[in-house]
């Protein structure tokens, strides 16, 4: 996107060190139109267009480092209010779209259809633009997100100022967007512009926390060699009502205030590194008359889009074959996810110190063999993905099962170590990453046994905490969650016997301790945690053994519980995954904590009353079903060796039956009326009440009840139900019955038989009725009982009745 004479008059004020020889080469290379054969063209393998050469950013950092941004409270209160607002008066809504990175523009569609060329990312002329200002006084900014790396799928203008941004999903998937990487131009001098943010899908971000968006402008870096800088107001990250399967969209909303007319913006969620710039940056090394002396460069694999993969082995060459064997091996990786560039800038600080002339730089080329990775997933970086590769699969969680069709890059980095692992010890293992939700950089661990051989794994994070200002060591986790046992760390733990393998993770915000408390990283601290990375592998395997062993004591006391417990693998908490995969795991493991906790208190309860199951009823009456059949096997066996014929055929008859009784037995399942628990009465029981305990328990409760009202009055007077009070003792005695049995009980037909059983069984009463009152009820409800003479109610008559009346039903 930029001409020659930009790049001509870039200022040459950046840092003068080694550490940035890279940059001086960048800036005086040739122009953009006539590229180096050396260095391979990026291919995003999709078919779309692509700007190639894509832009350039000078390498110029602030002096100090910038602090992060203050939130007030009701700044996402008021954020919310005004999509209310929106939501509610959609009539003063523009609504047009601005920038499409895929669909043609309207305005030149005629245009639109380009060569085959064109379309494979080849050079060429620049895209044209998806939209073209009408006028001066036009005030829509220009979006451009069609060059390497870029990522942004739509522009909506909303306002005159506001604009709603829609990120591209990963390809062929249907999530990860949390990278973005994209230009404006045509914006005023002086206006604030908003934009939105509005299908990310993490539910929190560091943007709640004062992290800001990057912002470039090409013509202040051509005027004051000012490079990427943090900026923006009114950040906050909050959710939306944008619904998805699983949710809702989240939204990441700020405002930015442009200081030049005619110039062109870029805005990024992290400092950008290309596979270009890697390229570029192997290609200075190689042309280094030092520095080429001191690795090997080489092509590990190609990627499905046909990128290469490389592989660089650093080491003291110049050496006797047999002490080059002798050396131990280190194997570090980074940027299998292309969206998290700090890895990248770690690695860059890496190289540079190893290739560097320092006397710590020697010593661990002389005594260690590097095998460095710097890109894992050429083409994710290249189309501007977050998570994934040109297959739509995390990379990172492929390591277990990595196939050379379709992970090539996974499949031989795995067999490279092999192999490393073959020719020598391998005393570390690290795979660079990013960390979207955390603040500080720390790492990931494995643990390994019990006691204090659990310590052993932590002897290295704590020397590197002790070397590193920004490395915090509180932040590390140490176990072996079952979702993360197929990426680089476990696998190269589990698999590959490694026993220390880490993930190393930046923060895309900054540190929350130390000096740069609440301020921002930025690439030079990045780098220099490559440094720190290095001295830590020396301070680690130096000869004198009392650096480590105080590190097992400090261990020691700070875990003391550590040495007499097993881990269970669950403090590994933290991690960066997508939505989709951790935080949606580590909800639904706290809601079934949860239950299981609400399961307990239950069988807490439950276990005072003793109540019985239903399997356990099925248990019983399986068990003595079996007990049947064993004894009939056991007399059909007698009978057969008496030897008659009768006995035997009557064993056989038997046996049957208890085969057909225990098959029966077993099929049939106690249903839901064979076990009830009435409210009113006390479970003490050890098995499930049936419908003749509930009757005889009800049948004494209700005996027990006239009983007791009879001695309370203390009268002689029979009992009788005469009057409205025994009436409604009645009526008490049929609720219960109702609820029990339910009322189809009261409206079963009875057959002539059973009624002319219950006529002759209606002169065992206690009370005498009427003529008129038929001896069985057949409506819902009992017919009112008229006054009869009083008699004594006899408690054995009552039992009978109750009895006889459940046996009818």
């Amino acid at each position: 996107m930029t001409g020659n004479k930009r790049e001509s008059n870039v200022s040459q004020n950046t840092e003068d060190t080694d550490e940035y020889a890279f940059d001086r080469m960048y800036n005086k290379r040739k122009p953009e139109s006539s590229f180096s054969p050396t260095i391979p063209l990026p291919k995003n393998g999709t078919g779309l267009p692509m700007q190639i050469p894509g832009p350039h950013h000078i390498h110029s950092l602030p002096s100090e480092p910038e602090e992060t941004y203050q939130i007030t409270d009701t700044l996402v209160a008021r954020m919310v209010l005004h999509d209310s607002q929106r939501m509610a008066n959609p009539h003063t809504l523009l609504n047009r779209v601005v920038y499409d990175c895929i669909d043609p523009s309207p305005m030149h569609y005629k245009q639109s259809s380009m060569s085959k060329r064109n379309r494979k990312s080849t050079l060429g002329p620049a895209l044209k633009p998806y939209y073209i200002p009408m006028s001066k006084d036009d005030t829509t900014l220009v979006f451009e997100s069609r060059f390497e790396s870029g990522n942004l799928r739509r522009a909506i203008q909303v306002y005159e100022f506001e604009y709603d941004l829609i990120l591209k999903f990963d390809v062929n998937t249907r999530g990860h967007t949390q990278w973005f990487y994209f230009s404006v131009d045509n914006a005023k001098k002086g206006k604030t512009y908003k934009f939105n943010i509005i299908n990310l899908l993490k539910s929190d971000s560091l943007y709640n926390y004062g992290m800001r968006p990057l912002i470039y402008s090409e013509k202040d870096a051509k005027e004051k060699s000012k490079g990427w800088y943090r900026g923006g107001t009114d950040i906050c990250y909050y959710q939306n009502s944008i619904k998805r399967k699983s949710g809702y969209f989240y939204t990441f909303t700020f405002s930015y205030k442009f200081e030049n007319d005619h110039d062109k913006y870029y805005f990024a969620y992290c400092y950008p590194y290309t596979y270009t710039q890697l390229q570029h940056y192997l290609a200075t090394l190689e042309h280094d008359p030092v520095r080429r002396k001191l690795f090997r460069r080489r092509t590990l694999c190609q990627t499905l889009a046909g990128n290469n993969v490389d592989l660089l082995t650093i080491t003291s060459f110049s050496c006797d074959p047999q002490a080059l064997q002798n050396r131990k091996g280190v194997v570090v990786s980074s940027r299998v996810h292309p969206g998290e560039s700090n890895g990248s800038w770690m690695m860059k600080g890496l190289i540079d110190f190893l290739t560097g002339p320092s006397l710590d730089a020697k010593i661990l080329r002389d005594n260690f063999v590097f095998k460095i990775v710097p890109m894992l997933n050429p083409d994710g970086v290249i189309n501007g993905n977050y998570r994934c590769s040109l297959m739509g699969v995390d990379l990172n969680r492929k390591w277990n099962e990595a196939s050379k069709k379709f992970h090539p890059t996974i499949a031989y980095t795995k067999q490279m170590i092999r192999q490393f692992m073959k020719e020598r010890e391998v005393i570390l293992f690290c795979d660079f990453h990013g960390h979207s939700r955390k603040k500080n950089i720390f790492m990931y661990g494995c643990v390994k046994g019990s006691g204090m051989k659990r310590l052993s794994t932590r002897v290295f994070p704590r020397i590197l905490w002790k070397v590193a200002q920004n490395f915090s060591f509180k932040d590390c986790s140490f176990g072996v969650q079952k979702s993360k046992e197929s990426t680089a760390r476990i696998v190269g733990f589990k698999e590959l016997g490694l026993v220390n393998s880490y993930t190393m993770e930046a923060s895309f915000c900054g540190s929350n301790f130390g000096k740069h408390c609440d301020k921002h990283f930025n690439t030079r601290h990045l780098e220099h945690m490559g440094h720190y990375f290095c001295e830590a592998i020396l301070d680690y395997c130096d000869p004198d053994p009392t650096n480590v062993r105080h590190v097992l004591q400090e261990l020691e006391l700070l875990y003391l519980d550590i040495t007499t417990t097993k881990d269970n693998g669950d403090d590994s908490a933290g991690s960066d995954d997508e939505e989709s995969e951790s935080t949606k795991t580590s909800t639904t493991s706290q809601q079934k904590k949860k239950k299981k906790k609400k399961k307990e208190k239950r069988f807490s309860r439950q276990s005072t009353r003793s109540v019985p199951t239903v399997t356990q009823t099925t248990k019983k009456r399986a068990s003595r079903a079996s007990s049947r059949s064993m004894s009939s096997s056991v007399m059909s066996t007698h009978s057969s060796s008496s030897g008659s014929s009768n006995g035997s055929s009557t064993a056989r008859k038997r046996s049957t039956s208890r085969r057909r009784l225990k098959s029966r037995s077993l099929r049939r399942q106690p249903k839901v009326d064979d076990v009830i628990k009435p409210k009113d009465l006390p479970i003490t029981r050890s098995r499930p009440v049936s419908k003749q305990a509930a009757t005889s328990k009800l049948r004494s409760r209700f005996l027990a009840t006239i009983q007791a009202k009879s001695k309370h009055r203390n009268t002689s007077q029979p009992y009788s139900f005469s009057s409205n009070k025994r009436e409604d003792e009645y009526e008490h005695y049929k609720n219960f019955r109702m609820r029990l049995f339910g009322t189809n009980s009261l409206n079963k037909q009875k057959t002539p038989a059973a009624a002319s059983k219950s006529a002759t069984n209606i002169d065992r009463l206690p009370f005498k009725t009427k003529s008129s009152h038929p001896p069985v009820p057949s409506s819902p409800s009992f017919p009112k009982l008229g006054t009869t003479t009083s008699s004594t109610i006899d408690s054995n008559k009552l039992n009978v009745i109750v009895i006889q009346e459940h046996k009818n039903m």
